[in-house]
């Protein structure tokens, strides 16, 4: 009963942090929108959320004075990430940025991808198809999202080919943090070496951004980067409670799934206050729930498979 309680309160814990982190993604969006507009530096202002970013975590390591964790996950996640993000602002200004933003929504086909790719000999053929068709249908409902408030004679070649590079360095990039939080012992360390990356990935860009170095705006990407920060915490709290665990790829792909759907709240936002529920969104939030129910139940099967097997070990003990 205990063994049953845990699962049951791991998988609540997961989707209410899925869920805040989204939120806090979503008004990472907002903010970082602000602060390009008013600075006109897209470098600069990834560099000055980069540290907000390093701020919490860099704070925890000098009290604990601890080392960087500089391994492979923690540097390239924050390499992708400072890659992803500089080019995400890079559009900011640019007319059909709202679009673009939309578009790369699907990123957990991606991430779904890396996992079967690194992971394939660990994953059950039977995990692996649940794996690949929740993934499926949960990159369809955010496709159905993104283009529910998109008029698509709108949309350039060049628009679908910069969203799609950004869904493959998003999705990448998010499998590399994952990755990282389920194989670090401290929390903090690891987001520090990944922040620290991420600022040193962006400082190329500022040979293709506007020359001009202001403060105006840089407060809201701050604020920013310390709200995504929290965030951060957030997850990795949830992927220490998956290490070593049968139910690690699923739960971390749920976790994505949840964290990922910024959009859908800003699409609500939207479609409530100023323009009508679309059938899309609607059929876009049942696809991304079936999704997230259909995976969760390869957890529990997981679950009571793990606990089974422990049972049978200790039936099997002589006294």
């Amino acid at each position: 009963m205990r063994a049953g309680f845990e699962y049951t309160h791991n998988f609540s814990f997961i989707v209410i942090v899925g869920i805040l982190v989204s939120i806090a993604n979503a008004i990472w969006g907002m903010l970082l929108s602000i602060a390009v507009t008013r600075n006109g530096n897209f470098a600069l202002t990834a560099e000055a959320m980069t540290v907000g970013l390093i701020v919490v975590p860099l704070l925890v390591v000098l009290y604990k004075r601890a080392k960087l964790n500089l391994s492979f996950y923690p540097i390239m996640a924050g390499i992708f990430y400072g890659v992803s993000n500089a080019l995400l602002l890079s559009i900011f200004n640019y007319q059909n940025s709202a679009i673009i933003y939309s578009l790369v929504a699907p990123t957990i086909v991606v991430f779904i991808a890396m996992q079967i790719i690194v992971k394939k000999q660990k994953i059950p053929r039977k995990s692996l198809v649940r794996l690949v068709l929740g993934g499926i249908a949960a990159g369809a409902g955010f496709i159905l999202i993104s283009v529910a408030n998109i008029n698509l004679y709108t949309i350039s070649t060049y628009d679908i080919l910069l969203s799609l590079l950004l869904i493959l360095l998003y999705g990448v990039s998010g499998f590399l943090f994952a990755e990282t939080g389920l194989r670090s012992r401290e929390t903090s360390p690891s987001l520090l070496t990944m922040d620290i990356f991420e600022g040193v990935a962006i400082l190329p860009f500022m040979f293709f951004s506007a020359h001009v170095y202001v403060f105006s705006g840089l407060s809201y990407a701050l604020l920013a980067g310390v709200i995504v920060a929290l965030g951060t915490y957030a997850s990795f709290a949830v992927f220490r409670t998956l290490q070593n665990s049968s139910k690690t790829i699923s739960y971390s792909s749920i976790l994505y799934i949840l964290a990922d759907s910024d959009i859908l709240f800003l699409a609500l936002l939207y479609e409530i206050f100023v323009h009508a529920l679309s059938v899309y969104t609607i059929f876009g939030i049942l696809f991304i729930a079936i999704s997230i129910w259909y995976m969760s139940k390869e957890s529990d099967k997981a679950f009571m498979i793990e606990q089974e097997a422990i049972g049978a070990r200790y039936r099997g003990k002589k006294f």
